[in-house]
């Protein structure tokens, strides 16, 4: 919560709620003097991470997020996830089936979301199971069966075959 809370004030406060090419330069001064003060752990790459968490996670996001004992490194890595209910899709797998980090890492690598039944419905449906699943704390079918088109057999990723 607290790397969020960083990141929300130097993106509203520093960076004035802008992706500027000055921001680099602001980050790595704020970190120099960060470091100074409260020691290495405060460096430039920490505070890119705690900004970029403050422009993808909302605050309700972040605080269920805490609420469910997902760590800072599970954060880290839910961050590299572009699509927005991907990112729910495994938040909400870490909480119920208490992944690891490294096992968030591999179901991500292995494009766990893409693969389920679940990402081949309409946004409004999917957003709709995975809230019925906080709801009723359990998986619901379609976030574990994978898709009917599911070509892993012939070595070949289904994301090619996929149209939405």
């Amino acid at each position: 919560m607290m790397n969020w809370n960083v990141g929300k004030r130097i993106k509203e406060d520093v960076l004035l709620n802008k992706r500027a090419d000055y921001g680099e330069h602001v980050l790595k001064r704020l970190a120099q003097r960060l470091k100074a003060k409260y020691g290495s752990g405060w460096g430039y790459q920490k505070l890119q991470h705690c900004v970029r968490a403050a422009y993808t996670f909302s605050e309700a996001e972040i605080m269920y997020a805490v609420r469910t004992q997902l760590s800072w490194t599970h954060l880290r890595s839910l961050m590299a996830v572009p699509n927005a209910l991907a990112r729910q899709f495994y938040m909400e797998m870490c909480r119920i089936e208490h992944w690891s980090t490294r096992t968030l890492d591999d179901k991500i690598d292995a494009q766990l979301f893409e693969r389920t039944a679940i990402s081949r419905k309409p946004d409004e449906v999917i957003k709709a199971e995975l809230e019925k699943s906080k709801e009723k704390n359990e998986i619901q079918p379609d976030m574990v069966f994978r898709s009917s088109y599911f070509l892993d057999m012939l070595g070949l990723p289904d994301v090619f075959f996929r149209s939405r």
